[in-house]
């Protein structure tokens, strides 16, 4: 967009990429691009090019390096609310790259739970911007089971973060305290019908 232009916003895009699927390309590097692919989607808002830089982000969150996995999952969580309800279609590919980074072994870190637990709640807020979505339809059935599965996701990094049951002190880490405060606030702002009955 307004800062870089459009030219060097699809050059960049297409340079990182390359460097992102070089295996010679250093962890702390990849990582780095994949918090500049973010910021570079939330510029210039574009869905040709979301597409692709979802596709890309999500494909670093899967892979090997829990340090790049938890900078794509920061990226995700930006790109994801500045598209708000465009990004729907590209929940469900954010919910299996997020499932599969939360359940890594080793686990990620209480910090790589935060990005979880922060990316749940703008999948959440994209999934129930528009309340125009007719109960019992096709549509609503299937944002209802990915809210559930936001819900699961967000429980798993709060697990991930509580402490152990001899430490000394109570509840989780503050910073997952709030992503569960915005989470609820927004259920409850949420259309009904695309809510699981659970909740």
């Amino acid at each position: 967009g307004a800062l870089f232009g459009e030219a060097f916003i699809s050059s960049f895009m297409t340079d990182a990429a390359g460097r992102l699927s070089d295996a010679r390309t250093k962890e702390d590097h990849k990582a780095g691009l994949a918090v500049a692919v973010g910021y570079a989607l939330r510029q210039a808002p574009a869905m040709g090019r979301l597409k692709q830089g979802a596709m890309l982000l999500c494909s670093l969150a899967t892979g090997p390096s829990s340090h790049v996995a938890e900078w794509s999952v920061h990226a995700l969580k930006g790109v994801c609310e500045t598209y708000a309800a465009d990004f729907r279609p590209f929940v469900g590919g954010c919910l299996g790259a997020a499932s599969n980074f939360i359940l890594a072994t080793p686990s990620p870190s209480v910090r790589g739970a935060q990005a979880i637990a922060r990316l749940s709640v703008a999948m959440l807020a994209a999934l129930t911007a528009v309340r125009e979505v007719p109960a019992g339809s096709k549509a609503a059935t299937t944002i209802t089971a990915m809210v559930g599965r936001c819900q699961v996701l967000l429980s798993a990094a709060c697990g991930i973060g509580a402490p152990p049951l001899d430490a000394h002190g109570a509840g989780m880490v503050p910073a997952l305290q709030s992503e569960v405060l915005l989470f609820e606030r927004q259920l409850l702002v949420a259309p009904p019908q695309l809510l699981p009955v659970a909740i």
